[in-house]
């Protein structure tokens, strides 16, 4: 690790989830989050990761439940599902910078996925975009079906 930016720890408290700043314009790599074992916080260890498609840089992120939340600069926010913290992936992103996917400090600088509502706010630091409040769209079980369209009653003439 190079710098340690922020991190956030899973539900079960075992894990933590570690976002640097720095290792995607230094090296030139991909985005990377460190899962890090921490239940024996005298020893802890990179226990998994995730790599991102990109070379966006991860900013901050946060749990709700078994998902991760993560403000992801140019590439917009990213939801994780950690249900495994040891393996995290991708569930789901929101582009709030669709200029470029770039490891530059431009885009999502924050999320904040705790509000009773279920809504998720994701802010960009620098004017492009805004303020976004999202909401989680239900993935469906089944696949869609074709709409039922009513066709009119046809009635004899003179009836």
């Amino acid at each position: 690790m190079g710098y340690a930016h922020s991190g956030w720890i899973s539900r079960d408290g075992n894990s933590l989830f570690s976002m640097d700043e720095f290792d995607e314009r230094n090296t030139g790599a991909n985005t990377l989050v460190r899962v890090i074992d921490i239940r024996d916080l005298s020893n802890p260890w990179i226990a998994g990761a995730w790599t991102g498609p990109n070379g966006a840089i991860e900013h901050n992120g946060y749990t709700r439940g078994d998902r991760l939340y993560m403000s992801h600069y140019e590439r917009g926010l990213t939801v994780l599902d950690v249900a495994d913290p040891r393996a995290p992936r991708e569930l789901a992103f929101f582009d709030t910078f669709p200029a470029s996917d770039l490891a530059a400090f431009h885009g999502a600088w924050g999320v904040y996925p705790f509000l009773p509502s279920g809504n998720i706010l994701t802010s960009n630091m620098d004017g492009a975009g805004g303020l976004f409040v999202l909401r989680e769209a239900a993935v469906p079980s089944a696949p869609p079906r074709a709409p039922i369209v009513r066709l009119p009653v046809r009635r004899p003439p003179g009836s």
